[in-house]
């Protein structure tokens, strides 16, 4: 798995003030209120978040503060809301269930541990026995996306939040792929009509389609022949087989 981390070195503060608005001004909120917020709150919220959920992509062509002029950004907000907030609510369902259960019992293995080594315990005698102990493992939670069929996999055990995303991260990786490539580059395989990437001049056909292209042309242009030819190729298959 990949491991995706928002920012390799973070800044406390920042990450503090980012989440405060994510979560406090944004997701925790119905969304009621963000449908009753005014023009200038909702601007306000609007491009605060922007600038939060676009700091680590790549910015070129997104739409400015004139671009937007005119357009109702609490239907966007509620948008965003309504996209993020399942996944939000498996978040906290994940972190309450970490820290209900997950760190208690952590927390009791601990001081079990702590017991059997120490030597006035009375389990001390047994501290050979502790080598095959249960030992909590890594708690590792599901992430569904929502309108998508990707998951994200969410992890507490270093203390701090991380996600593995391997399969959004082939997204990722297939949109930085396209990105600055020529539209002439594509074409339309002139047989099946499937995407072609052209890679050399002329090029005009998917692998296979050539063949096929060739076999039409040639039906249009001497079917009589094309039929002879195979009924001579099907009657030479049935004396193979027959032997």
């Amino acid at each position: 798995m990949m491991v995706f981390a928002m920012n390799d070195i973070i800044n406390p503060a920042e990450k503090r003030s980012e989440l405060r608005i994510l979560v406090e001004e944004f997701l925790e909120r119905e969304i009621v209120e963000i449908e009753h917020l005014d023009s200038s709150a909702a601007a306000e919220l609007f491009w605060k978040l922007n600038e939060i959920f676009l700091k680590n992509t790549v910015q070129e062509g997104q739409p400015d503060a004139e671009d937007m002029e005119g357009t109702d950004l609490r239907k966007i907000l509620v948008q965003w809301h309504a996209g993020l907030l399942p996944v939000w609510n498996q978040f906290k369902k994940s972190l309450y269930h970490f820290w209900d259960e997950v760190l208690p019992e952590r927390a009791f293995h601990d001081a079990m541990v702590k017991a059997v080594e120490d030597p006035s315990s009375p389990m001390h005698p047994h501290r050979a026995l502790m080598s095959t102990a249960y030992r909590p493992a890594d708690k590792f939670y599901n992430l569904k996306v929502k309108g998508t069929a990707y998951n994200v996999t969410l992890t507490f055990d270093a203390g701090k939040v991380d996600f593995f995303r391997r399969d959004l991260n082939i997204i990722t990786g297939f949109l930085d792929t396209l990105r600055n490539a020529p539209v002439d580059l594509f074409s339309r395989c002139k047989h099946c009509k499937k995407v072609i990437v052209v890679t050399r001049k002329g090029k005009e056909y998917c692998r296979g389609c050539a063949a096929k292209a060739y076999q039409k042309k040639r039906w249009g242009e001497d079917p009589e022949g094309c039929k002879a030819r195979e009924k001579k190729r099907y009657e030479l298959k049935r004396k193979i087989k027959r032997g």
